[in-house]
């Protein structure tokens, strides 16, 4: 809070969008010119402003097409039906063909030691058993888009990478943009199985983008 104050050079900061010369536009909320920024409501400003920033300038565009969505499957049925955007992903688009060879092929591997090597080899064994729902919650997880890109993942850019995470404690990360992938030095297929299961399972977020 104190380096947004100092960057902008204003001592009270409203819940109001703001270009880098700290012209003020519209509020971020009701009553936004009155309410300030201070350490307590810093993440409800940060959700705000992120908000506003994804989808202040087509707002009423998003609206129409929502309006329109929620007559056709009503907003209470999504609700209920705990879908998130990655289930209603592969309800609209369809589950995509993976080709687990195209994907090995296509891999960039930093993998020099036995055990590192041995990684890798259950990585895939694990991806070779999952079902037509896990692999493209995988390939979502790791790229940010859960089907592959026209001509297969030759294509895909920058290439799929996998790295290694030294700590075995740790779940299997990623950084979407760079199609990067880190698995932790598990000490058996089966523990990588259970951490990949879960990700594919519980994660709706897509690591450090």
């Amino acid at each position: 809070v104190d380096m947004m104050r100092a960057f902008l050079d204003m001592d009270n900061i409203p819940f109001a969008w703001m270009d880098s010369n700290g012209v003020i536009g519209e509020e971020l909320c009701e009553n936004g010119f009155h309410t300030y920024l201070c350490e307590e409501n810093k993440f409800e400003y940060i959700h705000l402003l992120s908000e506003y920033y994804l989808c202040g300038y087509v707002r009423s565009e998003m609206q129409m097409f929502l309006s329109g969505l929620y007559e056709v499957v009503p907003k209470q049925l999504f609700k209920e039906s705990h879908l998130d955007f990655v289930d209603l992903a592969l309800l609209l688009g369809g589950v995509s063909s993976i080709d687990i060879s195209d994907w090995k092929k296509h891999t960039v591997t930093q993998a020099e030691t036995i055990e590192e090597k041995n990684i890798i080899e259950w990585f895939w064994e694990v991806v070779d058993d999952m079902d037509a729902e896990q692999k493209p919650r995988l390939l979502q997880f790791s790229t940010g888009c859960s089907r592959v890109p026209p001509g297969g993942f030759g294509n895909l850019s920058p290439l799929f990478t996998l790295k290694l995470d030294n700590d075995p404690s740790h779940l299997p990360t990623a950084t979407t943009c760079f199609n990067t992938l880190r698995i932790p030095l598990c000490s058996s297929n089966e523990e990588l199985r259970s951490k990949l299961n879960k990700i594919c399972k519980y994660s709706t977020t897509f690591g450090e983008n």
